[in-house]
C-alpha cells in the first residue's frame, strides 16, 4: 500500500492528464468494489449465511466450509458440522487443514463414545499432519491418555513437544 501511495503521489504531481487518469481508475475501482461488496451486504444476516451463499458460488471452498462446520459446532449442530466436516474430505482431501478436519471428525465420534472410529481419524489427523503440526499428535496422545493407554500415549505426546517445545 506505501508503494501505490507513493505510485499516485508522483502520478498526481505529473499533470492534469496524470490527474484524470488517476480520478478515472479511483472511480472504476471504487464503483466496482460497490458493485460486488453491496450485494454481498444483503446476504450477510449472521455468519451462517453468508458462509451458506459463498459456497452456493464455490462449492469446494474448504476454508470457508471449515468455518460453517466450526460456526455450526459453536451453536451445538454438532450433526450439521459433521456433514460439512465430511463434505470437506470428500470434496477437497488435499485442503492444507485437513489434519485440522480429520481431529474435528475425531472429536465427534470420541463424543459420541464411538473409539475406534476416533481412535482411526485421530491417527489420519496425525498421518495428514505430515510430521509438522503437533496438535495432531497431542490430540492423539491425549485420546490414549484418556483411554487409559499411558504408554502408547508416550509417543505422540513426545513428538508433539518435539514439533513445538513451547507447546502448552
Amino acid at each position: 500500500s506505501a508503494l501505490i501511495a507513493y505510485l499516485l503521489s508522483y502520478f498526481w504531481q505529473k499533470g492534469k492528464k496524470a490527474k484524470i487518469g488517476i480520478f478515472v481508475i479511483t472511480t472504476i475501482f471504487i464503483v466496482g468494489s460497490l458493485l460486488i461488496v453491496h450485494p454481498r451486504n444483503k446476504i450477510w444476516k449472521d455468519n451462517q449465511a453468508l458462509f451458506r451463499a459463498t459456497l452456493v458460488l464455490n462449492p469446494g471452498a474448504a476454508p470457508i466450509r471449515e468455518y460453517l462446520a466450526d460456526e455450526l459446532r459453536q451453536q451445538g449442530n454438532i450433526e450439521a458440522a459433521k456433514a460439512e466436516y465430511e463434505e470437506i474430505l470428500k470434496r477437497n482431501p488435499q485442503y492444507g487443514g485437513i489434519s485440522h478436519i480429520y481431529t474435528n471428525l475425531a472429536d465427534y465420534y470420541r463424543e459420541r463414545g464411538d473409539i475406534e472410529k476416533a481412535l482411526a481419524y485421530y491417527k489420519k489427523a496425525v498421518e495428514m499432519s505430515a510430521g509438522g503440526n503437533y496438535t495432531a499428535y497431542n490430540n492423539l496422545g491425549a485420546f490414549y491418555v484418556e483411554q487409559k493407554e499411558y504408554l502408547k500415549a508416550l509417543l505422540p505426546l513426545c513428538k508433539a513437544l518435539q514439533i513445538n517445545p513451547q507447546a502448552p
